[in-house]
């Protein structure tokens, strides 16, 4: 199984809500390096709890690297609604 594979079923069983992350790479390069959980997932943005304020990232100008993975994934990956990422991956 490739690498991206393996990135591809972590995201079958892995809910992103609830998870710690952190923009490796962004259009924005305010927000490089910026860490904190996703709190609600949207088809094109991930919304962050950064400390004391909410940041809503749009998924395909960055690149994330969440706790569950060795590497950064780039967004346009995770865009899409949870379910409807589930049923492509199928």
């Amino acid at each position: 199984m490739s690498k991206m594979e393996n990135i591809k079923n972590l995201f079958i069983t892995n809910e992103l809500i609830g998870q710690n992350v952190l923009i490796s790479s962004n259009h924005n390069e305010n927000l490089n390096g910026l860490n904190g959980t996703v709190i609600y997932e949207t088809k094109n943005l991930l919304h962050l709890q950064c400390q004391t304020r909410v940041l809503k990232i749009p998924k395909n100008s960055a690149f994330f690297k969440f706790s569950f993975l060795e590497d950064s994934i780039d967004g346009k990956y995770l865009i899409g609604r949870t379910e409807d990422r589930i049923s492509k991956l199928r």
